[in-house]
């Protein structure tokens, strides 16, 4: 059952991503910038290097990601209030505005499937423990 799973949200994922490219605003991002950009979204004001450890990319995919990002208006770096040194990464407003677009398109893509809300808590739950259990490769 878990292979079926994970067959599955793999192709849930695909779908997805097609529906993001869309909506005629959006920028078009390769795979691993998307995951630097939602990484970006959820923690606000990383570091590149905490980014490149949290996600286990090496430095230097981590940077070629974030340059592409921030040559496409999507990532902004600017220095620590801490350490005048180091750098923090924050979404631009236009990012910003494209996550929005991308989950309202979401929304209407998969919005019509009938799942109970305790349907939708355990899925939730089961792709978070998934998650949250594997290591990345």
């Amino acid at each position: 059952m878990l292979i079926e799973l994970a067959d599955t949200t793999v192709h849930v994922a695909r779908k997805l991503r097609a529906y993001s490219q869309q909506a005629p605003e959006i920028v078009t991002l390769s795979p691993l910038e998307c995951l630097v950009l939602l990484h970006v979204h959820r923690h606000p004001g990383v570091s590149p290097t905490a980014l490149a450890h949290e996600l286990a990319l090496r430095s230097s995919n981590a940077a070629t990601a974030l340059r592409g990002l921030i040559k496409k208006g999507q990532v902004e770096r600017t220095a620590s209030a801490v350490d005048k040194r180091a750098s923090c990464l924050h979404l631009t407003p236009a990012a910003q505005k494209a996550i929005v677009t991308v989950r309202r398109t979401w929304l209407e893509a998969i919005g019509q499937v009938e799942i109970s809300e305790a349907e939708l808590r355990v899925a939730t739950h089961a792709l978070g423990a998934i998650n949250d259990a594997l290591a990345e490769p």
